[in-house]
């Protein structure tokens, strides 16, 4: 992406503190697992950086761009809040602002949050970086960081099972796309991947 340095000011500026942080370190961890799975770099930098584009941006901010972009998706309505929507919309400006046309750049920015069938290695590297970059503390965080330099559909089912669990202590609603994205991984579509998760 040529205006990269333009995108991480408008983050510097426009993003909570801890939030610009959080993006760094996905940056961080995601050129390293794009160098550890023969993924492009550029590509990586790009998913990340715009990962959280529209993280902090206001309900209100949110619902507005999302109805003048028509961008309402029946898999998120049913989890509620309108800022699950903040992938869909950092693809969108990643798209219309920045003119990324890479769609598997964009599927990994849309999709970092709840998963799907089908991913790629970026979007996996995208969705395990969100969620292992280095201020991420968890129970299994280290697990989970060790499986993805060897095996991302490991490292990505374990994320998943974790996020579950936490979703399912927590009684919150579940993403459907996180279902669909579990179940293609132990279904017997990914080699090396055994019914009955890891």
């Amino acid at each position: 992406m040529n205006n990269q340095e333009d995108l991480v000011f408008w983050l510097a500026g426009n993003l909570k503190k801890s939030r610009f942080k959080h993006v760094m370190g996905v940056l961080e961890v995601a050129i390293e697992l794009a160098e550890a799975h023969g993924v492009s770099k550029d590509k990586a930098e790009t998913a990340a950086l715009f990962h959280d584009y529209a993280k902090n941006f206001s309900d209100d901010e949110m619902r507005i761009y999302v109805d003048k972009q028509n961008l309402r998706d029946e898999h998120l309505s049913i989890c509620g809040s309108i800022n699950l929507y903040h992938g869909i919309v950092g693809a969108s400006i990643a798209e219309k602002k920045y003119g990324v046309k890479d769609r598997d750049v964009l599927n990994a920015i849309m999709n970092h949050t709840f998963g799907r069938t089908g991913m790629s290695k970026l979007e996996k590297i995208i969705y395990l970086a969100d969620i292992m970059e280095i201020s991420r503390d968890f129970e299994g965080v280290d697990e989970i960081r060790e499986k993805a330099f060897s095996d991302l559909d490991q490292a990505i089912l374990a994320a998943i099972d974790k996020t579950l669990l936490y979703l399912i202590g927590k009684g919150e609603v579940i993403n459907i796309n996180t279902i669909y994205a579990r179940n293609d991984l132990i279904s017997g579509n990914v080699k090396g991947i055994k019914k009955g998760g890891v």
